[in-house]
């Protein structure tokens, strides 16, 4: 395994935590923070501040793996031609 592959496993690997790590507290919390109408101050508060957390955490695994997949391009680009 090259050092180019290795690179683009750890972008993949870190991507995809964080997508999923985003992805399942946005879903979790949104749904409460929905289902939940007796829900105090406090507690919606801190619903919302999960919910606006949970985006770029989703967004920065989304690059991350767009990243990858643009370096898994160009070298698998660089290797067909001659």
């Amino acid at each position: 395994m090259t050092f180019e592959d290795h690179e683009i496993k750890q972008q993949v690997s870190i991507g995809t935590k964080l997508v999923l790590i985003g992805g399942i507290l946005f879903v979790i919390s949104f749904t409460v923070h929905a289902s939940q109408a007796g829900l105090g101050f406090e507690e919606q508060s801190l619903l919302s501040l999960v919910i606006m957390v949970s985006v770029p955490i989703w967004v920065i695994g989304g690059v991350c793996l767009g990243v990858a997949a643009d370096n898994w391009l160009v070298i698998r680009g660089r290797d067909t031609r001659h």
